[in-house]
């Protein structure tokens, strides 16, 4: 799946910086400070969804920041099928 949804993706610089103390728009709690990069990436990218396991992401559900497009959190398994439309397989 990573090989086939590689060929889709596209390279972001990774140099939009959060002005310090941002936080999302109604988002409660707010972002983990650690999450930071990666919500940067996903907002300079214009990404749709932050695909993640990590649980403080995850309960934000969407990260609407002022000026740039809302990005979906959601984990794996459901990425794979709701968005994807794939069946997720499990290592045996």
């Amino acid at each position: 799946m990573l090989a086939a949804y590689g060929r889709l993706a596209e390279t972001i610089s990774g140099t939009l910086a959060l002005p310090e103390g941002w936080r999302s728009v109604g988002s409660d709690p707010p972002v983990p400070t650690e999450d930071v990069p990666i919500v940067s990436a996903a907002l300079e990218g214009g990404a749709d969804y932050i695909v993640s396991d990590d649980a403080g992401l995850l309960e934000l559900k969407t990260v609407a920041v002022t000026g740039f497009r809302t990005a979906q959190v959601i984990a794996p398994g459901p990425f794979i099928k709701q968005v994807l439309h794939l069946e997720a397989t499990r290592p045996t």
